[in-house]
């Protein structure tokens, strides 16, 4: 395997480092550009809308942006998924590279709406985010939800999702978070899947909130919080 592409950039007073497997990678290449992590608007009106975390959970973490800015920049508690197994290999090493691997736990898994298995069809070099997975009885990755994955966990504050069309099944396998915990929720969901999520989501008692990013991802926020 050729050596790791390495991008560093300065974040809440350290240098922080993400390793790609190739220098032509959307998200390496974006955060060399701007010197900061990848989709920075998003993860500040996070930390805007959050008060003193506990936890996060990074559902599609790829190479670890999002997985490194909850750890570090917030300071919290950090589950990462992460199903392709090249590209989970370059997350455990850049927890373990910035120091994080005490606040992160990371899991070559896909999260689906229940357990099983899947295989992986993996995306260009040029975008490897774009990945995807197949359910597939004979496949080596393992499929689990969060709800089984974070039981038993005191607080579960946020929840960013990016999985190229699981979205929904990653949100049916959380029904018990998101009633007891009522996280804040950052969901990619492309134009033909949107309606369903929404769907889901409303009769959670979730609402549509702010859009971000070019590849459109949505807060949904607990009607709770939209209250007075």
């Amino acid at each position: 395997m050729s050596e790791d592409h390495k991008v560093a950039f300065e974040a809440a007073g350290k240098t922080l480092s993400l390793g790609f497997a190739s220098s032509a990678d959307h998200i390496a290449h974006m955060i060399e550009q701007t010197g900061t992590f990848y989709e920075a608007e998003m993860l500040a009106d996070a930390r805007s809308r959050l008060f003193y975390p506990r936890c996060a959970v990074d559902v599609g973490a790829h190479v670890g942006n999002h997985t490194l800015y909850f750890a570090h920049t917030l300071g919290v508690r950090t589950f990462s998924f992460e199903p392709n197994p090249a590209t989970f290999r370059h997350l455990e090493a850049n927890v373990a590279g910035n120091g994080l691997a005490g606040l992160c736990t990371v899991r070559n898994a896909a999260v689906g709406a229940v357990t099983g298995l899947a295989h992986a069809e993996p995306a260009s070099a040029e975008n490897s985010g774009m990945a995807t997975v197949k359910l597939d009885p004979d496949g080596a990755i393992e499929v689990v939800s969060l709800d089984d994955e974070l039981a038993g966990e005191p607080a579960v504050d946020i929840i960013k999702i990016d999985v190229e069309g699981w979205e929904l099944d990653v949100l049916r396998g959380s029904s018990h978070i998101l009633e007891h915990h009522r996280p804040l929720l950052y969901v990619e969901v492309m134009e033909g899947e949107f309606d369903a999520v929404r769907r889901f989501l409303d009769a959670a008692d979730y609402r549509c909130w702010k859009r971000f990013n070019v590849t459109p991802t949505f807060l949904f926020l607990p009607v709770e919080r939209l209250a007075g």
